[in-house]
């Protein structure tokens, strides 16, 4: 069947403008359009700032109990912003945790800050991830509002005295955590 032309049918096609692509052709290509661009933004980017003090915080944890960012003064914390929508974070996650695991007896904090999600889907991921550091509930935004996240996943480490050393956006490898880690137990 040819586009204007009669088929078996007399089914008739819509005739494209000039230069256009099909739709179906269009729509086909839509999510991995969107894919594509949520990976391209979501490099790993470290800011490059001046050490700074880290925005204190106040919120609850998946485990129920409340947690403040100054609880854990005196120890490096990795706070990283994700959603379980968030394809590149839940491609980061198995790495967080494999750091955690790593240096936890050395005093390394990793807490995974949920970005305006119920509880119950939460506790469902981390539980589907076998997330062990603590997870957290940024149920208004107002944690996320205060470090000024432009996007997830988006990490910031955090020194010994409570001071923001590094920051990125987007998924890191192993060894790029490492060196985060390792310079922020350096620094503090």
């Amino acid at each position: 069947m040819k586009a204007g032309g009669g088929g078996a049918a007399g089914a008739r096609l819509p005739l494209a403008r000039p230069g256009a692509a099909p739709v179906r052709a269009r729509a086909a290509a839509l999510p991995l359009a969107i894919l594509l661009a949520a990976l391209a933004g979501c490099g790993a980017q470290p800011a490059a700032a001046a050490p700074h003090p880290a925005a204190g915080f106040t919120v609850s944890g998946i485990d129920g109990q409340p947690h403040r960012l100054a609880d854990y003064r005196g120890k490096v914390v990795i706070l990283n912003f994700w959603a379980t929508w968030c394809i590149p974070c839940r491609a980061e996650i198995p790495d967080l945790e494999h750091e955690y695991r790593a240096h936890r007896a050395e005093g390394l904090v990793v807490l995974g800050m949920d970005y305006k999600e119920s509880r119950d889907d939460v506790v469902a991921f981390a539980t589907e991830y076998t997330v062990s550091y603590p997870v957290l509930l940024d149920a208004d935004g107002r944690v996320h509002d205060a470090y000024a996240v432009g996007g997830l996943p988006q990490t910031f480490v955090i020194d010994a005295r409570g001071r923001v050393v590094s920051a990125r956006t987007g998924i890191a490898s192993r060894a790029t955590m490492e060196q985060e880690y390792q310079a922020a137990a350096r620094a503090g």
